[in-house]
């Protein structure tokens, strides 16, 4: 197949599309980088409701994401991103641009909480990306497309992909 990051690859993409769980090591190529200074550890997804396999709409999600630093660094950021089942991208965020960027020095493994705090998106199944990356975005140190998926079932009337509050505020003239 080609050198081990390809075959990794190929093999993920398999099990993605048998829809079967990625074993964790197999879910980014480029872990086998032996100089990459940064990584994903363990990531998990938690739904507001274990007894749900699926969110309404508003309701928030959180993402539980380690990532092992093997020399001292504050120079890594942490990437999601959202798309539809259609690959289009809803939204992308990262630590640095929101205010939150990585503690200086780190050295090690760190727990990072990620919150989606109010996912207002209509019915639908959807897909996080995360990544790591340098600030400048020259380097990337580990990525893993399709980490999670979810179902967003609505019980709204709205249509489309976003909700949002909309009013009809009606005056009638005589």
């Amino acid at each position: 197949i080609g050198d081990p990051p390809a075959a990794i690859r190929a093999l993920r993409d398999t099990y993605l599309n048998r829809s079967m769980s990625v074993p964790g090591d197999l879910q980014s190529a480029r872990n086998l980088r032996q100089d990459s200074i940064a990584r994903f550890g363990e990531v998990s997804m938690q739904l507001p409701d274990p007894d749900r396999s699926w969110l309404r709409t508003g309701e928030a999600l959180v993402l539980d994401v380690e990532i092992i630093t093997s020399v001292p660094t504050d120079d890594v950021v942490v990437a999601i991103e959202v798309h539809d089942s259609e690959g289009r991208r809803l939204i992308g965020a990262n630590s640095d641009r929101s205010g939150a960027p990585l503690p200086r020095s780190v050295d090690g493994r760190i727990q990072l909480r990620l919150g989606l705090d109010e996912v207002s998106l209509l019915g639908g199944i959807y897909h996080i990306d995360l990544g790591l990356h340098d600030r400048d975005v020259a380097i990337s140190y580990d990525h893993r497309e399709q980490a999670f998926s979810f179902t967003v079932e609505n019980r709204g009337v709205n249509t489309g992909v976003v909700d949002m509050p909309i009013s009809f505020d009606w005056q009638v003239k005589a």
